[in-house]
């Protein structure tokens, strides 16, 4: 199950590069945290999990590269500890894929 779900990761995930170091509530984006995706372009209107987070900073001011990729990608226990509806979220990605 577990090589099902990383093999999917790999072919589902998305890279995204925001302005600025942090989400809209201030924390620095961090990997293993969920954040709210929303890419038309993509058909993604949900929760993805950060699997990895760049820190830039070029000419053009301070950017982060987040990689996002399905909720259960690393789950290694199955349903029992999914995360719940309702859970908070640190962020917001709205955009196009990178």
């Amino acid at each position: 199950d577990w090589r099902m779900r990383t093999t999917r990761a790999h072919g589902t995930m998305r890279i995204y590069t925001v302005a600025g170091l942090s989400a809209r509530n201030g924390d620095l984006w961090k990997p293993n945290a969920l954040v709210y995706v929303h890419d038309p372009y993509s058909g993604l209107d949900q929760d993805m999990l950060i699997g990895a987070v760049t820190y830039v900073d070029d000419e053009g001011g301070y950017k982060t590269r987040i990689s996002v990729v399905p909720p259960d990608t690393y789950d290694l226990t199955g349903d029992n500890d999914r995360v719940k509806k309702g859970t908070r979220r640190s962020g917001l990605i709205n955009g196009k894929a990178g």
